[in-house]
């Protein structure tokens, strides 16, 4: 692909692929990690203030996946939540009518062809925030709670890996796109189910599994 060119240009492209885009479908593993970094010194030196300015200027003119346009800002958003929790608690039916509206919006706009306005995210994100910080009346069973946890955790780690990585095998059996996510899915439960049973710690570390 890139025949032809010179050293310095195959070193500045190897620098953009594992340092600043990532990894085909996990760059945003490494673009959270870059974000964490970044913020976390911004934070130890009392630049909070332009760590939102950073994240809110990457918010408004962001369209890459990248640290700026994607990492920071939701880091920006999550730290500032996480600063202000006590003042949102109790915002629960605000967030839910906003978010609802919001999603709404993206359904019209999508439904009718208008991708390049699909831009509600960051307020969808920021009221399922908001809703996830009230306080649960109920009690749960502990052992439910963290089977919930990793499993989460190793969908969100791995649907891609199967989603993307049978693509060219089993996928070609299977058209209809929920089958394919129910399969991503399935594959990740069963994934997750065998190296709990089997307590292989070094992958549960990779998954952030408990």
């Amino acid at each position: 692909m890139y025949g032809g060119t010179s050293t310095l240009y195959l070193l500045l492209v190897f620098i953009r692929r594992y340092f600043i885009a990532g990894q085909g479908v996990y760059w945003f593993l490494l673009v959270l990690a870059e974000a964490l970094f970044v913020a976390a010194v911004l934070i130890k030196y009392n630049l909070e203030k332009l760590l939102y300015v950073v994240g809110f200027c990457g918010l408004i003119f962001g369209w890459s996946n990248n640290l700026l346009m994607k990492g920071l800002p939701y880091v920006a958003i999550g730290y500032f939540l996480s600063k202000n929790y006590d003042t949102l608690i109790g915002k629960t039916r605000a967030a839910i009518i906003l978010y609802s509206l919001s999603s709404i919006i993206m359904i019209i706009l999508y439904s009718y062809g208008y991708y390049d306005l699909l831009c509600l995210h960051p307020i969808q994100v920021i009221c399922l925030f908001i809703i996830s910080l009230q306080p649960i009346k109920y009690q749960f069973n502990k052992l439910i709670l963290e089977g919930c946890r990793n499993l989460s955790s190793c969908i969100y780690y791995l649907h891609t890996a199967f989603k993307y990585g049978l693509a060219t095998l089993l996928f070609n059996y299977i058209n209809s796109g929920l089958g394919q996510v129910f399969t991503a899915v399935l594959l990740s439960t069963i994934f997750c189910y065998i190296v709990k049973e089997l307590n292989i710690k070094p992958v549960m570390w990779l998954l952030s599994m408990k």
